[in-house]
């Protein structure tokens, strides 16, 4: 009688080990398969945020230039900064001319 108790006993360690080698097996692949979606997730964020930044960048371009383009609107926009013609120029540097430059 109590060899089969013991028996039994042994048989449902060896169970709950394999079923806790098994639970183990699958906790390691879903780790795994974690860090890998953290790291597509993560650069799709990235990519998300340099999209939008570049989206509100063009939307503020395109605000400017309806804002340049309306009729009557030019006339109340201040002029830009004209560019010194010395930071156009270039130099060749073989020859020593300026080349660009605006006399």
């Amino acid at each position: 009688m109590l060899q089969k108790e013991l028996s039994r006993y042994r048989k449902n360690m060896a169970k709950l080990i394999d079923m806790h080698n098994d639970a183990a097996a699958e906790r390691d692949e879903l780790r795994i398969e974690l860090k890998r979606t953290a790291a597509r997730l993560s650069s799709t964020l990235v990519e998300n945020t340099a999209l939008g930044n570049r989206n509100r960048g063009l939307e503020t371009c395109r605000e400017q230039l309806e804002a340049i383009n309306k009729p009557g609107e030019s006339a109340r926009l201040s002029p830009l900064p004209l560019l010194r013609t010395d930071r156009c120029s270039r130099t060749n540097r073989h020859t020593g001319a300026t080349e660009g430059a605006v006399q």
